[in-house]
């Protein structure tokens, strides 16, 4: 199906992503489709940008990297859930102060939810964490959290570092992925495929 969507940026501007052709299950998160802690088992999807790359693990250890790889419905270390959360910020959405510092920003994406990308296997969470690379780490943090904006996934902790939006990147297969400042690109975009792994 073609994706056309507007994304609100950081100015309150719109851009328009035209004629990307992507099969997706779900493009906006609120709550049927993810599973919550209070389920027996998380509900697993590949994360996948809409140039292809997915979201994998590399070894379930604290700091591995978050690398892009092909997508698979059979792969463990891709099992991702997109779980309601608040992290360190004590807001389970956008309210004016929480999590943004800056009141323009908070003002854009008001009511947008928090999310953290939990490993449905592996247990702990996709981070931004320590740095601006993707590692595997808590979930507790508030470098763990994203905000959904239309499959944009905003970090609230590096838009307050930096002073202007910064989102989830996924580069070519093979690399790390990481956070970085949003400029409307493809890989900025995000799709959920299922996963039974």
């Amino acid at each position: 199906m073609e994706i056309g969507r507007h994304i609100r940026s950081f100015f309150g501007k719109r851009y328009r992503l035209i004629g990307i052709v992507a099969v997706t299950i779900a493009i906006s998160f609120p709550g049927a489709v993810f599973a919550t802690h209070a389920t027996a088992a998380l509900t697993a999807y590949s994360v996948c940008d809409h140039d292809g790359p997915c979201l994998n693990l590399i070894d379930a250890t604290s700091g591995s990297a978050v690398t892009m790889y092909t997508y698979s419905s059979t792969d463990s270390y891709e099992a991702l859930s997109l779980e309601p959360s608040s992290g360190d910020y004590g807001c389970s959405f956008v309210i004016p102060g929480c999590p943004f510092t800056n009141s323009s920003v908070a003002t854009e994406f008001a009511g947008d939810t928090m999310y953290i990308l939990e490993w449905t296997y592996w247990g702990g969470c996709a981070d931004a964490y320590p740095a601006v690379d993707m590692e595997w780490g808590s979930c507790s943090l508030d470098r763990s959290v994203f905000i959904d904006d239309d499959g944009v996934l905003i970090s609230p902790y590096w838009t307050n570092q930096s002073g202007t939006l910064y989102v989830l990147y996924g580069p070519p297969r093979g690399d790390q992925a990481y956070v970085t400042a949003y400029t409307g690109s493809t890989r900025e975009f995000w799709n959920f495929e299922p996963n039974s792994a």
